[in-house]
């Protein structure tokens, strides 16, 4: 009994195709029709794609650009490590240099007073070693020495000595005798 009724069904199946046949044209119309629709459905496709190579190459050339600024950057900083090193370098020689000096001068004050050392070292270091000497020449000529042999108006490291003692080391009367004597210094 099953098999008769799938038999039945079947054929009736068959009949209801019979009955509604269509054309060749109706076919071709109706995939038409199906064409269109799938195709108006990617229609943009093109555009998107185009617009995604377009992100695309503009985030490849924003990357490229960072890099290029990391770049400069990395070279910058290399520039300034450098300078940096540099200086360092620089700075630790002056400072050996220095320290130097300053003992060199520090054996040749040994025979001075107090008063004369302090004079010494509030001088440049560069003006030290000429004062020093001034120092010993006068010890050397006596008490006296070193009035009579000098410029008028230009106190002797003597006198610089009783200055600082009676005004101070920073008072205007100071300043202006230790500026005296150094120009007298830088003529000689």
């Amino acid at each position: 009994m099953a098999d008769e009724q799938k038999t039945e069904t079947t054929a009736n199946a068959g009949a209801d195709t019979g009955a509604a046949k269509l054309t060749q044209e109706e076919v071709d119309r109706i995939v038409a029709q199906r064409l269109a629709r799938e195709r108006e459905k990617y229609s943009d496709y093109d555009d998107l794609r185009k617009k995604a190579e377009t992100l695309e190459a503009e985030a490849k050339q924003r990357a490229e650009a960072e890099m290029t600024e990391v770049e400069k950057l990395k070279s910058q900083l290399s520039a300034k490590e450098k300078e940096v090193s540099e200086l360092t370098v620089d700075r630790e020689w002056r400072q050996t240099w220095e320290q130097r000096e300053v003992e060199a001068l520090n054996e040749e004050m040994n025979n001075l007073t107090d008063g004369q050392r302090n004079i010494v070292n509030a001088l440049p270091l560069d003006q030290r070693r000429a004062a020093i000497r001034e120092f010993q020449a006068s010890v050397a000529r006596g008490p006296h020495a070193g009035k009579g042999g000098k410029p008028e108006g230009v106190p002797s490291l003597d006198e610089l000595e009783e200055i600082k003692l009676k005004y101070g080391p920073g008072s205007q009367r100071w300043r202006e005798a230790c500026r005296k004597y150094k120009e007298a210094q830088t003529r000689t």
